[in-house]
């Protein structure tokens, strides 16, 4: 094929893709010899379509092409790790997975991927655990932190899987991810009450400026939202952010706090004092 033809094709392939008749535009594609493209947008375009018609060997091919000629090259590992996970060849995509560490070291995507290559593995509970961990310290991600709060319930950590749960109910307050784990609570909760035990997961709230909790919900009294009723002699009011202007019910604010257990200082920190 003469550089006049191969160019041709390449125009007749990007206006096809344009017009998303990816059929065509594969078959056109397979009379081609990508070895010695340079291209390396052009090359992952062709390698997504043979990965759209499930031909995952000639997608890692041109993508490996792809990736000799790119200076964005985490970018196309992260793809060709995903196809070799999704075709069954994990030993490549370890060979993809530890390549891409060696660029980006232990990012969130690298510890997300280790997980997806445990599953599809058959790996133990404990090692996806681990692999989630490290992705959650590093990405806030509803999704994953409700996966390992189940993962934790499944592996008998119930006081992790709580802890989980909250976190994930008190930050993101809303969304899917948030309902399943306050139905994975009352899972918890249930399990309580039919092993006749006395104790209840009761939600509280607390910083480290008032040394442990200054809320908590009465036993027995719990109610979805709620943090519960402030401890004795501890006043809660919620104000107009940088200001001490309470604000009506209803309506989110700054909360403001005065009780015994709220500090006297940041130690040697005056700074810091001064602007709360």
């Amino acid at each position: 094929m003469d550089k006049f033809e191969y160019e041709l094709k390449v125009e007749q392939i990007e206006k096809l893709i344009k017009r998303e008749d990816y059929d065509t535009a594969k078959k056109i594609a397979d009379t081609m010899e990508w070895k010695k493209e340079k291209d390396a947008k052009l090359l992952r375009k062709v390698a997504e379509l043979y990965y759209s018609a499930e031909e995952y060997a000639q997608a890692l091919k041109i993508l490996s092409y792809a990736y000799s000629v790119s200076s964005r090259g985490a970018l196309i590992l992260e793809r060709m790790c995903e196809i070799a996970i999704i075709s069954g060849k994990l030993d490549n995509a370890e060979e993809f997975c530890e390549e891409y560490q060696n660029i980006k070291g232990e990012d969130a995507e690298y510890h997300m991927f280790m997980l997806q290559i445990a599953e599809a593995g058959g790996a133990d509970i404990n090692t996806q655990i681990g692999y989630l961990e490290k992705y959650c310290k590093l990405e806030l991600d509803e999704e994953a932190m409700y996966r390992l709060a189940y993962l934790y319930d499944m592996a008998g950590m119930q006081d992790k899987c709580v802890s989980m749960c909250d976190f994930l109910i008190d930050f993101f307050c809303f969304g899917e991810a948030v309902d399943q784990a306050i139905e994975l609570k009352k899972k918890f909760d249930k399990f309580l009450y039919d092993h006749k035990a006395i104790i209840q997961v009761r939600e509280g709230y607390g910083t480290t400026e008032t040394v442990t909790a200054c809320c908590l919900t009465p036993p027995h009294m719990a109610k979805e939202g709620s943090i519960g009723i402030p401890f004795p002699d501890t006043y809660i009011k919620i104000v107009k952010p940088g200001t001490e202007e309470e604000l009506p019910y209803g309506e989110e604010g700054e909360i403001l706090l005065a009780g015994p257990t709220v500090m006297k200082e940041y130690m040697d920190n005056p700074g810091e004092t001064a602007q709360t």
